[in-house]
């Protein structure tokens, strides 16, 4: 259950910097709008990556007691004024969040794809070990079958989770029907997944309506779009940053070297991943890669991680349980690495944020932020071990 944190603030309307703000005479030809400040001062709460729904209401009853306030006051702000106060709000209201179902830290490095017609394989994604379970109700599910797929994947997202495993789900297109009803089911039943994988994705548009149906009942759903067409490549800088809901983002070949009317192999496909990482790395999330569709070919599958790897990728999408432990594995840090960025962070500690030396090679604060982030995620891993 999410934990709260308690703010060290206490009523924001009562902090002097407030009252000053709010007490400050203003000229009367430059009349305050209190819907344009409801919509500047709310944007912070809209683009947080971890905050829960309990402070929702908490969240309006403080603006509308501010805008009523800033409009009894005729109050008004030059852009530059109002940018601080932005920024001022923020820092504020960032203090009380709730932990959201799934950390940045704790991005899977393998999710398992498992048809939703058979529920009786649900459990083997956690047996065999995967970070996480995709139960799909698209590609592997036929027409006739849809909406018996719908109905058992409702019914285990209304069961306990597990510990530290993931439960994604992949829904239909949101421009078919099928995609439309999967929405609703999932809006009608409050349904949470801890991820919603979003094929086909094309827009930023459609994220971000995915996105504001979701915060009609909850804040805690994360999004994974699917990017497998040419069109998706194409948008996928607006994709990327479209939603603060966005974990991280997929790459589908199948679909995008039918499209393309190419082979979907690694050198043809490079284009593709490469815009993927540029992507998603200037919207600060991850990327997991589309998985390996020759089930049997586990030397092909080891080559493709140690590419995935050295281009940025952070886990891999699956389709069969053998392919889990090669997964895991790859996008698992060295253990060696893991032990000199330990001695990295250790140095620059002592050295209080100066030039050090480790193992002969100079470290600055760039290599100290990737030996952080390579610790965190090994912890996080070792979490994971069941």
């Amino acid at each position: 259950s999410p934990k709260p944190i308690v703010s060290k603030s206490s009523t924001l309307l009562s902090m002097p910097t407030w009252k000053r703000w709010v007490s400050t005479p203003k000229s009367p030809q430059n009349r305050f709008d209190p819907l344009f400040f409801h919509s500047l001062f709310a944007r912070p709460f809209e683009r947080r990556d971890r905050f829960a729904a309990a402070i929702v209401a908490q969240r309006h009853e403080v603006l509308d007691a501010a805008t009523q306030l800033a409009a009894q006051k005729n109050l008004w702000r030059s852009y530059i004024e109002n940018a601080f106060f932005f920024f001022f709000f923020d820092c504020l209201v960032i203090e009380i969040y709730f932990e959201s179902a799934i950390d940045r830290n704790m991005i899977p490095r393998s999710l398992l794809f498992t048809p939703a017609i058979y529920p009786e394989r649900f459990e083997k994604s956690y047996d065999v070990g995967a970070d996480g379970i995709i139960l799909d109700l698209e590609d592997s599910i036929g027409e006739s079958d849809k909406e018996r797929a719908r109905s058992e994947a409702i019914t285990y997202f209304t069961s306990p989770p597990k510990e530290n495993f993931v439960r994604a789900l992949r829904i239909n297109s949101t421009s078919t029907a099928h995609g439309l009803k999967d929405l609703l089911a999932l809006i009608e039943k409050k349904i949470t997944p801890d991820i919603l994988i979003l094929p086909k994705t094309e827009s930023a548009g459609g994220v971000q309506i995915v996105d504001r149906l979701l915060s009609s009942y909850t804040e805690n759903v994360k999004l994974m779009p699917l990017i497998e067409s040419a069109k998706g490549i194409k948008m996928v800088n607006a994709i990327a940053s479209s939603s603060s809901r966005i974990l991280a983002l997929c790459f589908g070949a199948a679909d995008f070297a039918v499209e393309m009317s190419i082979k979907a192999d690694w050198e043809t496909l490079l284009f593709a991943r490469e815009q993927l990482i540029q992507a998603a790395k200037c919207a600060d999330i991850d990327v997991l890669d589309t998985p390996h569709f020759d089930i049997a070919d586990d030397e092909g599958l080891k080559k493709e991680i140690e590419k995935n790897v050295k281009f940025g990728f952070i886990g891999k999408l699956a389709i069969h349980p053998r392919q889990i432990p090669f997964i895991n594995e790859g996008f698992s840090p060295d253990a060696k690495e893991v032990e000199k960025a330990r001695k990295i962070i250790a140095a620059m500690e002592a050295s209080h944020g100066g030039v050090v030396q480790v193992e002969g090679k100079m470290v600055d604060v760039p290599i100290l932020k990737l030996a952080q982030k390579m610790v965190t995620r090994a912890d996080n891993i070792q979490k994971r071990k069941r």
